[in-house]
């Protein structure tokens, strides 16, 4: 007869990630053509606790990324080129307005998480297909809020957008098909 079996200890889920796998000033991504503007906020768990060490990169809509890591009450910041509306790619009368794409790993983030964040007062965001694709009443979600600061370059702005990762105000994620 063999010995019963017993319930292993209990383990969060990698992926983890060494120290130095990001390298100071990833998070900053010079510009290509216009301002340098910052970008900023938390990642949350469904219960408003900060989410440590989550991986999040940047994406502009031409290729360029930029990496940070969150700190020890989930927040992250990025100093970034201000993206500009762009071509869909697959249809020439559909003008992306500009967004930033990211991506989220981390401990117990089963995969990789990809959402657009879009910015206040921008006309082509009522136009857009992928944020039209969002359930109206969690549009806002996608929006990141403008701040006052003087962190900026001049002619740059500051952004704040908080991720949260499952519950009721989740933010919407979109299935990475890269």
């Amino acid at each position: 007869m063999s010995a019963p079996r017993l319930p292993t200890p209990h383990h969060t889920t990698g992926p983890f990630f060494p120290g130095g796998f990001i390298a100071p000033g990833e998070n900053r991504l010079g510009p290509a053509a216009g301002s340098t503007s910052t970008l900023g906020g938390r990642v949350l768990d469904g219960c408003g606790r900060p989410a440590v060490n989550v991986i999040v990169e940047l994406w502009l809509p031409d290729g360029r990324w930029a990496r940070t890591w969150t700190d020890g009450d989930g927040h992250y910041h990025f100093r970034a080129s201000m993206p500009e509306a762009s071509d869909s790619g697959t249809d020439p009368a559909w003008r992306r307005p500009p967004f930033f794409r990211l991506l989220l790993l981390g401990s117990g983030i089963m995969r990789p998480l990809v959402t657009e964040v879009f910015f206040p007062d921008e006309p082509l965001n009522e136009h857009d297909r992928q944020l039209a694709a969002v359930a109206p009443e969690r549009r806002h979600r996608l929006v990141a809020a403008a701040e006052s600061s003087a962190s900026s370059d001049p002619g740059g702005r500051d952004y704040r957008f908080d991720i949260i990762l499952q519950g009721p105000d989740e933010t919407p994620f979109y299935e990475d098909r890269s």
